[in-house]
């Protein structure tokens, strides 16, 4: 029996396997050469929608729509997860996030605007009731709306964000009219920014 739901994220590995990750909650892993299916993750709150691999290929990072963490899990040791990372995400857009070439960082969107950083360098938090959980290293208001995506530059200290979200108008009358009014939206902050790191969170160049 194969992976369930609708299959909405890739990712490729460096050791001959890729993951796919399912609106059923769900990540697969699978050989490359002949498309097996090797193993089943499961553990998130919502449809999985993004996943990377570490450079090694010893770690895979999941995140899902609704679902407020960020799952780390460990290849060698099956169904493990080394950690979570906490962001916000409270619509089923596609959020996604970015890992340093190193492998040593990760950034992410979340959908009040902030960019949130973790140093995965740094030892987990360990606690009773649920996985490891890490602790952000750096946090700050980029966009006046969702963060949705983010990519690192591969060699250089650069970094891309982008912003916004489908915004529904809303209707109103009042009792004189039987025609409803369409009421203004708010600000829609629509915006790709480039953003170079010098250490600290710095004004875009937009």
């Amino acid at each position: 029996m194969g992976q369930p739901g609708i299959i909405s994220c890739f990712a490729f590995g460096p050791q001959g396997i890729y993951a796919a990750g399912s609106y059923c909650k769900t990540v697969a892993m699978y050989s490359e050469s002949d498309g097996q299916l090797q193993f089943m993750l499961s553990g998130h709150q919502g449809g999985v929608t993004h996943l990377r691999f570490s450079p090694d290929g010893t770690r895979l990072y999941s995140g899902g729509r609704k679902d407020f963490e960020i799952l780390c899990w460990d290849l060698r040791n099956l169904g493990k997860v080394l950690f979570c990372m906490k962001r916000t995400v409270t619509t089923h857009q596609r959020m996604y996030f970015d890992l340093s070439r190193c492998g040593n960082y990760l950034l992410s969107g979340n959908t009040n605007g902030i960019v949130t950083a973790w140093d995965l360098k740094v030892q987990p938090i360990e606690l009773d009731d649920c996985e490891p959980l890490m602790r952000p290293g750096l946090f700050f208001k980029a966009h006046d709306d969702c963060v949705n995506g983010i990519s690192l530059h591969p060699t250089l200290p650069v970094y891309a964000t982008t912003s916004g979200q489908r915004k529904f108008p809303e209707l109103s009358g009042d009792d004189s009219s039987s025609i409803f009014e369409v009421d203004t939206l708010a600000q829609a902050d629509n915006s790709l920014r480039l953003w170079w790191l010098d250490g600290k969170a710095s004004n875009p160049d937009t």
